[in-house]
């Protein structure tokens, strides 16, 4: 059956470093969550800092794959036990910050990563005046067939995915691509013959 999957983005309170939160989630957070939760599974991904006008500003993202609704609804959603809190994350992490994302996630290649693999993560709000309906079945039928092939042609390239969030009520982002390159410091620029399709 389908999974239930959701993506929580996590923001840094103000006095705590990009550093000491990544410390934290990864020594503390994680561990505490995969206790209480029992994803069927769980990916972090850091991010690192750009100083570019087209950065979200988040601090990295949790992907966590449920058995179902209920499964979510009683370990972290709205029937959480109180001892979910118990390890102290919200004190490193503005929680007010971060969006949790209900998705239905799209494999369109599939390879092997490893922690060292650099991802490309996008987050995409449709423009003003679209319809979403409009806009995932373009990034569907067009955009995704049109990035997977010219990933196909890229040697460094090993996975990418495309998580549409639940159209039920209008969030932050629409969706969220993932393109995972290997090699030094890799960008889209590495991606082969890719030709904009709108």
């Amino acid at each position: 059956g389908a999974m239930f999957k959701v993506i929580a983005t996590v923001v840094r309170r103000a006095h705590i470093s990009h550093a000491e939160l990544v410390t934290v989630w990864e020594k503390v957070h994680a561990p505490h969550i995969v206790k209480i939760v029992q994803p069927e599974q769980n990916r972090i991904t850091f991010f690192d800092p750009q100083d570019t006008a087209e950065d979200p500003g988040l601090d990295g993202m949790a992907e966590l794959w449920l058995r179902d609704k209920r499964h979510f609804d009683t370990t972290i959603g709205r029937e959480a036990p109180p001892e979910i809190m118990d390890d102290r994350f919200h004190e490193y992490a503005d929680l007010s910050k971060g969006a949790w994302l209900s998705v239905t996630e799209h494999i369109n290649v599939d390879g092997p990563t490893t922690p060292e693999t650099t991802k490309l993560v996008y987050f995409v709000k449709r423009r003003e005046g679209v319809e979403r309906s409009a806009m995932d079945r373009y990034w569907l039928d067009i955009h995704v067939p049109n990035v997977a092939a010219a990933l196909r042609r890229t040697p460094t390239a090993r996975r990418y995915t495309v998580n549409l969030v639940d159209p039920a009520r209008d969030r932050v982002y629409d969706g969220i691509a993932q393109i995972s390159l290997e090699g030094q410091n890799p960008s889209f620029a590495d991606v082969r013959d890719y030709v904009p399709d709108g």
